[in-house]
């Protein structure tokens, strides 16, 4: 039973990845979901159909060809076949990264002493030893601090694919190093770009291989730079043209995301136990050895690493290009080990403490990961009861809600267009016959800080129905908010001290539904 641990190991990670996937919910989602049926029905829209405040807007799906999958297969399987493929491609992500560094060169003479007796009322005693034969990839203990920064991000979203489509340009450039595997990356980029627009992250990946490993060899590489050419104009082909370039771009581009938008704060703002030992760790062995590695490998590491620390949602990409950089660093570590008086056991005792460590980690991640994953789900979060109420009491007017829940309205409340969603913060348009908002997002925002009055706002668009969560009591988390705002002021973060619903209710806005979530309240006209 335990020659293949590795396989049991892998079913218990995608259990665990499935579970998370059907309890929590993306804001997203539900705009993705809406958007397929469109396409599958109607064709691609030219314009933005679900908000009242960017009409005209040329939205750009930059993951269309997810939208029309994530419809096709809940129309089929519903959450739960949707949950299944997304649980099936974060595994596969950790075994195709485990590829690009492939076996550990540890010797089987070290994994003998690498183990752990287990005597329970259950099990005879026995030596559970740490073997590539046994484990797998998962006795390179890094690779389980890995997929615990990937369950803390892991939901049935569309960015899975980017993580998916990363790691299999990875296992090109850092195990063939370009070799006849090259010609099959114009292929990947035209999948790609027809996925997720972070095929932008992807030709960055490669340029910056390509122009280090260049230097590195003194090479022109015209070859492989003409690979880079065409994987550039194969991204044209796709429903939007260049205009998926303009999407990527601008999601890029826009500084005030981190700001604005959780997902993409810096990293400082999300310290959980995984992702400090896992940077810790990996930063460590990657300053001492760094000197060792390729240049083209170790330039990638440190462009990553910063794009971690500058927004969060670039973590799990930070783990892709950094897990075969640290387990080389590790395998560099044991040959420094071995030359020293007593070094492979003093080392053999180390990497023991920090793969039981790990392994600690990955459960307290995985309690973690649950309990926010269930505040994030269907009746913790979103308003599920307040929807129900609009949809047998539809209003005349718009409706003006909480920048999270649009995606769920657009699902659930189609009837009603949105003010704002997930897809609008890096919107912005202010060209002739534009019958909208210049930028949705930053209007909403200014309505929330008091800096626009939302009587103008609310008369343009004959806002009749204000959907907000329900006021909380302060708490110590309150507390703590307070000094990460004032942190983050620091950055350009703007503390809100305006109160939207004080002011709706001292302008005679009538409170006509109440439930734990949400709140409703109409206008007094």
């Amino acid at each position: 039973m335990l020659k293949r641990i590795y396989i049991y190991l892998s079913i218990f990670i995608f259990i665990l990845f499935c579970f998370k996937g059907l309890i929590f919910l993306d804001p997203d989602f539900g705009w993705r979901l809406r958007a397929g049926e469109i396409y599958l029905t109607s064709g691609i829209p030219k314009t933005d159909p679900f908000s009242y405040t960017m009409p005209t807007f040329p939205w750009v799906d930059h993951a269309w060809s997810q939208s029309l999958i994530f419809y096709f297969i809940y129309s089929k399987l519903g959450y739960f076949g949707l949950s299944l493929l997304e649980s099936l491609l974060a595994v596969l992500v950790l075994y195709i990264v485990s590829f690009s560094f492939g076996k550990p060169v540890l010797s089987k003479k070290i994994f003998k002493n690498l183990g752990f007796y287990i005597n329970t009322r259950f099990l005879k005693p026995r030596l559970f030893e740490l073997s590539y034969e046994k484990l797998g990839a998962f006795v390179n203990f890094p690779v389980l601090l890995g997929a615990s920064i990937f369950f803390t991000f892991f939901g049935i979203r569309a960015q899975i694919v980017s993580w998916l489509m990363l790691s299999f340009l990875v296992l090109i450039l850092f195990k063939s190093y370009l070799g006849k595997a090259k010609y099959i990356i114009p292929s990947l980029f035209f999948i790609w770009a027809n996925l997720h627009g972070s095929f932008l992250i992807g030709l960055i990946t490669f340029f910056i291989f390509l122009f280090l490993k260049s230097v590195r060899t003194r090479k022109a590489l015209i070859g492989e730079w003409v690979i880079l050419l065409a994987s550039i104009l194969v991204t044209l082909i796709n429903p939007y043209g260049p205009g998926i370039w303009r999407e990527a771009l601008s999601s890029v581009s826009d500084t005030k995301l981190r700001f604005s938008i959780v997902e993409w704060m810096p990293a400082l703002t999300m310290l959980d136990l995984a992702i400090v030992s896992f940077i810790g760790i990996s930063f460590a062995l990657f300053v001492k050895y760094w000197k060792r590695m390729a240049f083209e490998e170790a330039g990638l590491y440190i462009f990553f690493l910063a794009s971690a620390l500058l927004s969060r949602r670039h973590l799990p990409l930070f783990v892709i290009i950094a897990l075969p950089v640290t387990v080389k660093t590790i395998n560099f570590l044991l040959g420094d080990a071995k030359r020293v008086k007593n070094g492979q056991e003093r080392f053999t005792k180390f990497y023991k403490t920090l793969w039981l460590t790990s392994l600690i980690i990955f459960f307290i991640q995985a309690i973690f990961a649950f309990r926010e994953a269930g505040y994030l789900g269907y009746g913790g979060f979103y308003p599920k009861e307040a929807v129900s109420y609009l949809n047998e009491n539809l209003p005349r007017g718009e409706i003006f809600s909480e920048y999270g829940w649009g995606g769920y309205l657009i699902w659930n409340l189609p009837q009603k267009k949105v003010f704002v969603d997930g897809r609008m913060p890096s919107w912005r348009w202010d060209k002739p016959g534009n019958a909208g908002l210049t930028s949705a997002f930053d209007t909403y925002n200014e309505v929330l800080s008091g800096k626009t009055d939302y009587r103008k706002v609310f008369e343009k668009y004959n806002v009749e129905i204000v959907l907000w969560s329900k006021p909380k009591e302060e708490d110590k988390l309150d507390d703590l908010t307070e000094k990460l705002e004032g942190f983050l002021s620091v950055f350009g973060w703007e503390a809100r001290d305006f109160d939207l619903l004080q002011v709706l209710e001292l302008d005679g806005w009538g409170k006509v539904y109440e439930d734990e979530v949400a709140v409703l309240y109409k206008s007094p006209r």
